[in-house]
C-alpha cells in the first residue's frame, strides 16, 4: 500500500526547515519518500530472523538477511553487516 502525500509529509520531521530552505513541494515530497522508504527498511530490520546454521558448529550461521557467515559471539543481537536483528534460540 502506497501512502498518501499527506502521511509521507507528516512523517518528516525537517519539512518546515526545508520549505525555510527553499526546497520546493515536488522536492520535499521526494524527500519524504525516502524517509519513508528508509523507515519501512529500518522496520524490516527489527523482526528477528533465525540464522542458517552451518552444521560443524553451533554458534555460527549465515545471516538471515544478507547471508553472510555470522557468529554469536559477534553478533549476539544484530548482524554486524546488515543490522538485521538476530534470533539465536534453539528451536528444541
Amino acid at each position: 500500500m502506497k501512502p498518501d502525500s499527506n502521511f509521507i509529509l507528516s512523517i518528516t520531521p525537517n519539512y518546515a526547515y526545508g520549505r525555510r530552505q527553499g526546497f520546493t513541494d515536488g522536492e520535499t515530497y521526494v524527500l519524504a519518500e525516502e524517509a519513508y522508504s528508509l523507515m519501512q527498511i529500518a522496520e524490516e530490520k527489527q523482526v528477528a530472523k533465525k540464522p542458517e546454521r552451518l552444521s560443524a558448529f553451533r554458534n555460527i550461521g549465515k545471516c538471515g538477511g544478507c547471508e553472510r557467515v555470522i557468529s554469536a559471539r559477534t553478533a549476539s543481537v544484530y548482524c554486524q553487516y546488515c543490522g538485521n536483528k538476530v534470533d539465536w534460540r534453539n528451536e528444541e
